[in-house]
This record gives structure tokens, sequence and C-alpha cells, in this order.
């Protein structure tokens, strides 16, 4: 079960990595300009780097959750700005619309598993939580104890 998220984890941000990427080609930024985003030679390459850094954040599972709510930056805008599915008339244009609207819900569903519950036990996050650090003021194996603070030693 471990490596089925780890799977999901990888698969999920490389969706967002990619995203990301193609968020500082002068294409993207054109679209976002007829699409109507305010400053879009700001604005989309601003969410790529937001998209990028969650990715990887979530890839390799460090700071994954704090990396979810970046992506999620990204993604809650952009899906209100380009799927207006509400404004279009035309049924095909609108079934479109819908589409996008509904696949950019299932990233905020998945972004927002990933903030609750965050990377998984194949991560940096799970190796960090399961690590205990103990602040040594004075260590002495000369006398077969390790002194952790002054009312505190360990006899050995």
């Amino acid at each position: 079960m471990k490596l089925l998220a780890l799977i999901g984890r990888i698969s999920f941000s490389l969706v967002f990595f990619a995203t990301g990427l193609s968020d500082f080609l002068d294409s993207t930024i054109n679209n976002a300009a007829t699409q109507g985003v305010p400053l879009p030679y700001l604005i989309v390459p601003l969410s790529g780097m937001l998209s990028v850094l969650g990715a990887l954040s979530i890839l390799f599972g460090f700071k994954a959750k704090t990396g979810a709510w970046l992506i999620l930056l990204f993604v809650l805008p952009l899906t209100f700005i380009t799927n207006k599915f509400w404004h279009v008339s035309d049924p095909l244009q609108m079934m479109a619309q819908t589409g996008n609207g509904l696949n950019d819900l299932l990233m905020l569903s998945g972004v927002l598993f990933v903030a609750y519950f965050g990377a998984g036990q194949l991560s940096f996050d799970a190796k960090a939580k399961h690590s205990i650090f103990i602040k040594t003021e004075k260590v002495d194996f000369t006398y077969g104890e390790i002194l952790i603070g002054p009312n505190a030693t360990i006899n050995f």
C-alpha cells in the first residue's frame, strides 16, 4: 500500500509540474490574455512557479502539505478565470467548458487530499516525523552516562 501512495503522488505531481512549465511559454501567456487574465505576463509565470514548486514538493514528499497549498493557489483562481461555463450559450462550448471545470475540480480534490493527509509513508516528511531530536548540552562517555540537561542523565 505504501508503494501505491508513492506512485499516486508521483503521477499527481507530474501533472502540475508539466502544467507549471508550460506557463512560461508565450503561447500560454497569450492564451491567458485572451481569456481575460489580468496582467498575464506577470500572473501566468507566477502561477507556473507556484505549480512547479508545489509539484516538486509533493513529488519528493518534502513539505508536501505546503506544496499542496501552493498548488491550490494556482488551481483555484485558474478554475474560475478560464472555465466560465455559466457564460457560454453554445451547447458544445458549454460541454467543453463544463468538462474542463470538472477536471479542475478533480485536481482541487487531489490537492486538498494531499494538504490534509500529506505525502504518505514513503516520503521525506514521514522520515522527518519519525526522527527524534534530543538537544544535548554535554556528552561524557568516560563515566558511562550521557548528560542531556542540568537534571537529566542517561546511564549505561
